[in-house]
């Protein structure tokens, strides 16, 4: 089964969570798991830029060796108040 999460805080940053530890175990059982994320500490890490480009992170696992789940974190423009409008037209086109 494909499964589609979206996520409005940073996958591979922010502490495992329930969603996490859900989504590695259908991994773990032949599902297809892709999860949509957001760039959430932009303002304070990473790189000092106006435009963040489309980012794709294949067979990412946080707590389960062996599971595979596809994070795609969408375009944003990283200015403060457009970063969440941005999201708006980048997520409608994931």
């Amino acid at each position: 089964m494909k499964i589609l999460i979206t996520q409005e805080t940073d996958w591979l940053k922010r502490n495992p969570a329930q969603q996490h530890h859900l989504a590695e175990m259908l991994s773990l059982r032949g599902h297809e798991i892709r999860a949509i994320d957001y760039e959430l500490l932009w303002k304070t890490q990473g790189k000092k830029e106006l435009y963040s480009r489309r980012q794709v992170f294949n067979n990412v696992s946080k707590i389960h060796n062996g599971a595979k789940v596809t994070v795609i974190r969408p375009s944003i423009i990283k200015i403060p108040c457009l970063d969440y409008a941005s999201l708006a037209f980048s997520h409608k086109k994931e």
